[in-house]
């Protein structure tokens, strides 16, 4: 529930994804465990069941992908 409650504030613009994603632990390998399994939840429960955590694993991987950089690189430093 904890990735689905994130995915939904995230998605409507009530928490930002750089600092989520920056404190986010486990998120990787929730996915990695889960996602494989999603699509047949889905279809057993109901669609929109789960659907803010995919789009939350999902998000992160590109996020991952596209701005984050090994030690802390990605984020500003202030200007003196």
């Amino acid at each position: 529930m904890f990735y689905e409650t994130s995915g939904a504030l995230i998605s409507h613009g009530l928490l930002n994804e750089d600092l989520f994603f920056d404190v986010s632990f486990g998120l990787d390998m929730f996915w990695e465990k889960m996602g494989p399994i999603m699509d047949e939840w889905q279809k057993r429960l109901r669609k929109a069941e789960w659907e803010n955590a995919i789009w939350l694993c999902k998000r992160y991987q590109e996020w991952f992908k596209k701005v984050w950089k090994p030690n802390l690189a990605w984020k500003a430093l202030p200007s003196d």
